[in-house]
């Protein structure tokens, strides 16, 4: 049957179609002509200039329409097509297509049985839940392009095919255009529930998008088990806080609601010292919130008697230690016995979705180069420019000057700190309300509410997952950018995004590594991998040393430095899937919080220094990507280069001279820059002092690579000339 996704979605929300006229009439700069033609036949399609079912223009005289030519327009309606908005009929011509069709139960579910074809296993069958009318939190208000406590209507339903239970999905309208729409009407009417609201409310529905992740808290005075839980919710994509007590629990739930952002789950641990379980439960209830969170009590007994759950009001009993299958199969119980998953939305989908934001800019903090890579390369996958800052200093002093539309901030930084930063750039005018996401490996309670209290919105868990990165972007960003700059944001078709003809031999050498989770690591560089194993090559080079710097660290008592040392450590690893490293450098961590000496650490720390040589031995191993290029340009059937052209001298200098720009003032844009020029180069430089122009930029270090470049550009064309 149908694959379960291990995500919770917080929900999807649906876009009438009069909500959408202005959004689309703004066109990001230099999209593709078919992107602009398909735009304005959406512009049409909302203005109802065609009707549902009713046939549209020729492609010959949509092409007269628009100016241009027929393989243009082809293509805008290929892909209004694919999204289900127009239909083709052999013979017949192009529809706009309804609601009414059997295979728009895939509209806006990306999902595909594990055999046959889409349609195969047969029209869902839908289960209402409820319909209830409510106040939009600001999330939903934010999506909805309404104001936060507008009234909007709620649908919560089950999705079943051929009798199985498959999607749990709680969907969001703007309640003006749905009056008298009810629960039952839902459940009598005959057909999709888009086709009634095409048919009865007038309302035409052409996109609904994803939230991904729920905000939920977890609730144990056992940090370790706080953490354990977190560390599984953080992987299916939720927003996790934790509180270490009823007290707090309570607390953290009434400023939540009250700033807008609710939690839409509360796990409460059932045996805690004062407020317990049963009591928090009871006087979680009794609080007037905007929006209760499902509640649900979490222990590590088998069986919870049922009068325990009714007198704390809880909706459902999880069992320790908490899987995502219990706890999607009790969410799902609980709300109307399904079994509870959420269609993905996939990086590429996210990524489109930040590119149609046009002109976003934002600061990452971090200060290892490793971690920078993998975040700008991801950043900067999905259409946004990117400025970044080293330490905590970097970021005050960058944010002083520039008015960006999100910052990304490290906690453990030298010079200042992520949180300090926080607290100085919350004090500047330029930035009383932009979005800082915290970006952390940790998921210690201390952290994770000392972050809040700086002023920080939310926070991306370590190692990034792009999926949840990216769900964070566009729960955040602005629309569109707030700042008017030349300079567009960087290309999300990199070089390394183009799949290589060597990707199948590197992928077997990663499968080949014992110690490597190579299919969750490619996840982390959206599949790519010669990315992969070029990260993974840096990390055997930079990184073997760790332990013993560590060890000397504690030696000298210096346990600040040690603690940012093996922290760093840690979310690297969990990064690259070196996961059995990832968790002996967290026991580490723990240690060194809870101020161990070097003799109660020595145990622990000879593993880790175990591990990491043997990692670190076997990474270094792997094939380099760029050496594979060059003997494939060197196996090539042209033995000679040809010399240049005139025309190819001017265009290359030109090229070569936009580099230099970028890199004299020190854009981030220079790394793409230079993997498009590379292939032209290599046939006209040695190899090795590309790759060492390469390693340069890899490490930011922006003016050697301008150096190397510049007695680059001057040999060759001089040489040319």
């Amino acid at each position: 049957m149908l694959p379960e996704p291990d995500i919770l979605a917080d929900t999807s929300q649906t876009h009438p179609e009069p909500n959408l006229a202005s959004s689309l009439t703004s066109t990001p700069a230099f999209s593709p002509l078919y992107q602009q033609i398909k735009r304005l036949i959406l512009n049409s399609l909302h203005a109802n200039e065609w009707k549902p079912g009713e046939l549209i223009p020729s492609e010959m005289e949509l092409a007269a329409r628009y100016r241009v030519s027929q393989g243009t327009v082809r293509k805008a309606i290929d892909e209004l097509s694919a999204e289900n908005l127009l239909l083709r009929r052999q013979g017949k011509g192009t529809f706009v297509a309804t609601h009414a069709e059997q295979h728009v139960q895939f509209r806006f579910l990306k999902l595909a049985p594990n055999s046959g074809t889409r349609g195969s296993e047969g029209p869902a069958q839908r289960n209402i839940i409820e319909c209830r009318r409510t106040r939009a939190s600001a999330d939903v208000a934010r999506a909805l392009a309404l104001r936060t406590g507008d009234t909007v209507l709620q649908v919560r339903r089950v999705l079943s095919f051929g009798g199985n239970p498959i999607i749990l999905e709680d969907i969001w309208l703007p309640a003006t255009p749905f009056k008298g729409l009810t629960a039952q009407r839902l459940s009598t009417y005959q057909g999709p529930m888009y086709a009634l609201f095409e048919t009865e409310f007038q309302v035409r529905m052409v996109r609904a998008e994803e939230l991904l992740g729920v905000r939920v808290l977890v609730v144990d005075d056992v940090a370790d088990a706080r953490e354990t839980m977190a560390d599984v919710l953080s992987k299916m994509n939720a927003r996790v806080d934790t509180a270490d007590s009823g007290e707090q629990c309570l607390a953290l739930v009434a400023a939540a609601d009250r700033l807008g952002d609710p939690y839409r789950m509360v796990l409460v641990d059932w045996a805690m010292p004062g407020t317990d379980g049963i009591a928090t439960g009871t006087q979680l209830a009794a609080r007037d919130l905007t929006e209760r969170p499902l509640a649900l009590l979490v222990s590590a007994v088998r069986e919870m008697p049922p009068d325990n759950l009714a007198q704390g009001h809880f909706d459902g009993f999880v069992t320790k230690p908490v899987t995502p299958g219990a706890l999607l199969q009790v969410v799902a119980d609980t709300l109307g016995g399904a079994k509870a998953t959420a269609a993905d939305l996939t990086e590429t989908s996210a990524e489109n979705l930040l590119q149609a934001r046009p002109g976003l800019r934002v600061l990452l903090a971090e200060d290892n180069p490793l971690n920078q890579e993998v975040a700008i390369d991801l950043l900067q996958h999905a259409g946004l420019t990117v400025d970044l800052a080293a330490d905590g200093l970097q970021a005050v002093q960058l944010a002083g000057q520039y008015a960006y539309d999100l910052i990304l901030m490290d906690l453990q930084m030298p010079n200042m700190d992520g949180m300090t930063a926080t607290q100085h750039i919350r004090a500047m005018p330029l930035h009383g309300s932009t979005p800082i996401l915290a970006m952390t490996a940790n998921a210690f309670e201390d952290d994770r509410n000392a972050c809040l209290s700086a002023g920080m919105n939310d926070h991306v868990a370590k190692p990034v997952s792009p999926a949840v990165l990216y769900g964070a972007l566009l729960r955040w960003l602005p629309a569109q950018g707030r700042m008017a700059t030349a300079s567009l944001p960087a290309s999300a078709t990199t070089a390394d995004s183009v799949s290589s003809p060597h990707d199948a031999s590197l992928r077997a050498a990663l499968a080949a590594i014992s110690e490597l989770n190579h299919e969750a690591a490619l996840r982390n560089v959206l599949g790519r991998p010669a990315k992969l194993v070029s990260l993974l090559r840096r990390f055997a080079q930079e990184h073997a040393n760790d332990a013993d710097t560590l060890n000397a660290l504690l030696t000298a008592a210096d346990s600040q430095t040690a603690q940012r040392q093996v922290h760093t450590l840690k979310g690297l690893a969990g990064t690259l899937g070196l996961h059995t490293l990832q968790e002996l450098a967290l026991v580490v961590e723990k240690g060194v919080r809870a101020g161990l000496d070097v003799p109660a650490l020595a145990p622990d720390m000879a593993r880790l220094g175990s591990a990491l040589a043997t990692c670190c031995q076997a990474l270094a191993q792997l094939p380099d990507p760029a050496s594979l290029d060059e003997q494939s340009l060197h196996q090539a059937d042209t033995p000679t280069q040809a010399p240049l052209t005139a025309e190819q001298q001017a265009a290359l200098q030109t090229e070569v001279a936009q580099l230099q720009a970028l890199l004299a003032s020190d854009d981030l844009k220079a790394t793409h820059a230079f993997e498009v020029l590379k292939p032209q180069l290599l046939p006209l430089c040695d190899p090795a002092r590309l790759n060492r122009l390469a390693r340069h930029l890899d490490d930011f270090a922006f003016d050697l690579a301008l150096k190397d470049l510049q007695t680059l550009a001057d040999e060759l064309f001089a040489t040319a000339g």
